[in-house]
Formats: C-alpha cells, sequence, structure tokens
C-alpha cells in the first residue's frame, strides 16, 4: 500500500488473510481485465460515430450481454485448502497427504511408563546381583576358612611329635589370625551395606526430583499451549 505522499508501507496482516489472499485471484488480473474493457469500450464508440445507429431493440440486446460479460469478468473465490488441511490432526498438505505420524509424539504419560519400566528393571538386576554377590562371597570364605584349617592341620601334623608349647603357640597364632580375617571381613560387609542404603536413599531422593520435573514440565506445556494463537 502506499500513503498519500507516495511512500511506501508495510500493513500487519494474520495468516489467514494472507493465505486467502494468495489462494483468490489477484486484484492486478482484475484491473487490467477492466483496462481492456474501457479500451474495447473506446472502440466501439468509434464504431459507432463511423457507423449509422443501430435500432434501440438491437442497443438493448448488446447492453443486456455487456452486463452478462461483466458478471463473468467478477473474481470468484476460491476454496482454501491451505487452512482446511491444516486444522487436521495430524495436519495435512494442499493435496491431504499427512506431515506428521500420529505416533510420533512421545506423550507425557509414555515418557513416565518409559522411566517407570526402567527404575524397575534396574533395582530388579541390583538386587539379583547383590545375591549373587553375597552368595559368592559366602561361599569363598567358607573355603578361605576350610583351606585355612587344613593348612593348619597340616602343619600340626608335622609338629606332631614335639607337642607341647610350639604347638600351642602355633595353633594360637593361626586362630588369630583366622579371627582377624573374619572382623576384617565383617567391617568390609558393613560398609557395604551403609554405602548400598546410601545409594538407595540418594535414587529416591532423585526419582522424586525427576517426578516433580516432569510435572511442572507438563504444566508449562499446558500453558503455552493456552497462550498458542488458534489458526
Amino acid at each position: 500500500m502506499t500513503s498519500t505522499n507516495g511512500f511506501k508501507y508495510l500493513v500487519k496482516r494474520t495468516p489467514d488473510e494472507i493465505a486467502t489472499q494468495l489462494m483468490h485471484i489477484k486484484a492486478e488480473e482484475t484491473e487490467d481485465d477492466n483496462k481492456e474493457g474501457e479500451g474495447e469500450g473506446e472502440a466501439e464508440q468509434e464504431e459507432a460515430k463511423e457507423t449509422p445507429p443501430e435500432p434501440e431493440e438491437e442497443k438493448n440486446q448488446e447492453g443486456e450481454g455487456e452486463g452478462e460479460g461483466d458478471e463473468e469478468k467478477e473474481p470468484k473465490e476460491v476454496p482454501n485448502p491451505y487452512l482446511e488441511n491444516i486444522n487436521k490432526i495430524p495436519p495435512c498438505d494442499p493435496d491431504g497427504n499427512k506431515i506428521l505420524e500420529e505416533d510420533l509424539v512421545i506423550k507425557h504419560p509414555e515418557i513416565k511408563k518409559i522411566v517407570g519400566n526402567f527404575t524397575e528393571k534396574m533395582f530388579a538386576w541390583i538386587n539379583e546381583n547383590k545375591k549373587e554377590m553375597i552368595k559368592k562371597m559366602v561361599f569363598e570364605n567358607r573355603e578361605l576358612l576350610l583351606e585355612n584349617n587344613d593348612d593348619l592341620d597340616e602343619k600340626l601334623k608335622f609338629l606332631l611329635p614335639r607337642k607341647g608349647k610350639l604347638e600351642v603357640e602355633v595353633y594360637q597364632e593361626r586362630k588369630s589370625q583366622i579371627t582377624a580375617h573374619n572382623k576384617k571381613y565383617e567391617r568390609q560387609i558393613r560398609t557395604c551395606l551403609e554405602k548400598h542404603n546410601k545409594a538407595e536413599e540418594m535414587w529416591e531422593y532423585l526419582t522424586e526430583v525427576v517426578n516433580r520435573d516432569f510435572e511442572s514440565y507438563d504444566k508449562q506445556q499446558d500453558k503455552i499451549k493456552g497462550n498458542i494463537p488458534d489458526c
């Protein structure tokens, strides 16, 4: 558009107005048609001056024909498939082809379901590994105790002829070593259990934080959807 001073300026239009303007016949084509009609009218007037006047009935018929031609030249409104197809779910192009698949978007409940299944499987795997490790450590501890006892028995058998003070000293030394090893093993188990309990508490806290974040994200999405104008 142009102002009274001849300067061009922009006009803000909505997407609906722009789409309808693109789909309708341009006004310039109608103006060209009108100019052509005016040129034809001037030529007819010159011919009328040169030729003798026609009867009134023929003029009326020509006037009716010109009126019908003007009516035919008026631009017809063309249906706008863009607005019809874009409002569909999922949206489609002007030919009616789907732009997005229906199952392409992962929704919030599906994400929560995936995370829940993941946590359940992970905790089940951790518990199974923990049980297997406990069984393995108990079995190894038993084997170690049996080996120590066998070693002690062999040494005692070797020292059997020299009974007395030496046998008692060797036995007491080996027994004290075994008890020290057992205490060390118990301390190690306690520290491992404490770490495991702390890890479980941390995991519960993180799951609560993730659930709160999901809830806030869902609320923000609802607010954004409410603020988006309808096309």
